[in-house]
């Protein structure tokens, strides 16, 4: 009998050592990690780091002992249990997925995701943001790939934290956005402070700052945020929710744009009453709630159901 850690069948994989009917045992079951309901939404950066990963996950895997002289379906099977255990080792340990992981994924235009917590996510065009379905533990972590915009939910005992190439962004309740290319990660702060942080570096960076963060040399460093700039950053979201003299029934269809809710209320009571301020970077019951003092209006929430009463 002839012993082999299964690292050592991915390694010849890897190097192309494997014989034919070997080499198809492997590329098939690789094909079939592909179609997983999950993993066969990423884009195919993603699956080529996962399968990376995988590879170099065996170095640490457990021994497999193979013996050679059972029929070639043993065999086989007991590889493909090897593998099937080793990906759930290997995504175990990874940062790349999260429990129940969704991914979004927008092309043409700005795209708006909604979090379990209440955070809002203006995911631009050409961008990829991978998040959970519900958050679990004492972090709420997601990973971008391209640039959005952040609403994050206050919740100081559960840090919001964005992982990003080289970057990691950790914050409790802020807004910014975040834009990264192969060259280098900008982040502009409007609200609240963000903390970064690279291998090698850390940074606070505050509102009306920017940072930015230069793969080539691996440096991070602050620079001012032009307002002309965090303009163009909000363009094609509905982050902006300042108003002037506007008219009440104008401000509730924009917060039931924002938040994806329905709001009923007497239009003939509250219909020519006009409003006058900043709602920008609240959270849905921040806002209800200062509307309710402005008017001494009452409301109750049901779902996506909000209802004002007098």
């Amino acid at each position: 009998m002839k012993k082999f850690k299964f690292s050592d069948i991915l390694k010849q994989y890897e190097q192309e050592g494997l014989s034919g009917k070997n080499k198809k045992l492997v590329d098939s079951w690789f094909d079939q990690l592909e179609q997983d309901t999950t993993i066969g939404k990423l884009s195919e950066q993603r699956k080529i780091k996962i399968k990376s990963k995988i590879l170099r996950d065996t170095q640490d895997s457990r021994v497999i002992r193979l013996n050679f002289r059972i029929p070639a379906i043993a065999a086989s099977l007991i590889l493909l249990m090897g593998l099937s255990y080793l990906v759930w080792y290997s995504l175990e340990k990874t940062d790349l997925f999260f429990p129940q992981s969704l991914v979004e994924q927008s092309t043409g235009k700005t795209q708006k995701v909604i979090l379990s917590d209440g955070t809002i996510i203006w995911l631009k065009r050409e961008s990829e943001l991978n998040y959970p379905s519900r958050f679990n533990g004492a972090t709420r972590n997601v990973e971008l790939q391209g640039e959005a915009l952040f609403e994050v939910a206050k919740d100081p005992s559960h840090p919001f934290i964005i992982h990003c190439g080289e970057l990691t962004a950790k914050v409790l309740g802020t807004s910014f956005n975040i834009k990264s290319t192969e060259q280098k990660i900008e982040v502009s702060v409007f609200t609240g402070k963000v903390s970064l942080q690279t291998k090698n570096q850390n940074l606070v960076v505050m509102p009306n700052e920017k940072a930015v963060y230069k793969s080539a040399i691996k440096s991070l460093q602050k620079e001012s945020a032009g307002h002309k700039e965090q303009l163009t950053q909000i363009q094609g979201t509905e982050y902006n929710m300042q108003f002037d003299d506007t008219p009440l029934t104008n401000v509730f269809r924009q917060v039931e744009s924002k938040f994806n809710i329905k709001i009923s209320y007497n239009k003939e009571l509250l219909g020519k009453q006009r409003v006058t301020a900043d709602f920008t970077d609240q959270s849905l019951k921040n806002t209800l709630d200062m509307l309710g003092q402005l008017f001494s209006i009452n409301y109750t929430q049901s779902g996506n159901q909000v209802k004002i009463t007098n």
